[in-house]
């Protein structure tokens, strides 16, 4: 799963981390792999982690 597809309030987490906080993701994604490229993969895993952010940032 990506980050925001669980069920984990990785808003509210987000929410909690300071500002100046530099964060990563990892995203096992062995299924997917097998039919989609690590650069798609990383770019969707980039996509929902600013996502998760930026809804972080409009919840404060």
């Amino acid at each position: 799963m990506f980050p925001g597809e669980g069920s984990i309030d990785l808003v509210g987490l987000t929410k909690a981390m300071p500002d100046s906080l530099t964060i990563s993701i990892e995203v096992p994604t062995v299924e997917l792999a097998k039919s989609v490229g690590a650069e798609t993969r990383a770019r969707r895993a980039l996509a929902a982690a600013k996502t998760l952010v930026e809804r972080a940032h409009a919840a404060s």
